[in-house]
């Protein structure tokens, strides 16, 4: 499904097992996101095709929370490339959004608990994302920038 955000985006640089450069927009990629559960944190999701295959990017805030921005975000980068692997930074240390803004977007009438965040950041990895196999390889993110969504339900009650 095509990105809901028309002016969503993804420029990255990756080298390693993967070396190449993304620039995919809307409605080329797919883009959406969602609250974390049972946490303050969200997660967002681009995928595309690089170098001929499809390519996943999880981005996961753990202190982050719904309308919030920030400097220096922490965040964790799963890396899932068809025919290479699946590929992870293993916590969010390695990572960082160096700016994020969010903005609200009006709400799904049909949902209006639910609330809509296009989600705005660059950032860079100090580490690589390595292979969860036994592998050895990795991916190391030099540089991104992305704008995104992605939407906040409330918690679930429970009786």
């Amino acid at each position: 499904m095509p990105c809901a955000l028309p002016d969503a985006f993804i420029d990255a640089k990756f080298t390693g097992a993967l070396t190449t450069e993304v620039h995919w927009t809307a409605p080329s990629m797919e883009c959406d996101g969602m609250r974390r559960p049972a946490t303050r944190g969200f997660r967002l999701r681009l995928s595309g095709t690089a170098e001929g295959r499809p390519l996943t990017l999880l981005f996961g805030l753990r202190d982050l929370g719904e309308g919030e921005d920030g400097i220096d975000v922490p965040v964790n980068l799963t890396i899932i490339a068809e025919g290479l692997g699946v590929y992870g930074t293993r916590g969010d240390g390695h990572c960082s959004f160096e700016r994020v803004q969010q903005t609200a977007l009006p709400s799904d009438p049909s949902i209006p608990e639910r609330r809509l965040w296009t989600f705005e950041a660059q950032g860079f990895c100090l580490d690589a994302t390595h292979a969860i196999d036994a592998s050895g390889d990795a991916i190391l993110p030099i540089r991104f920038r992305l704008r995104g969504v992605y939407a906040w339900d409330p918690e679930p009650t429970t009786p």
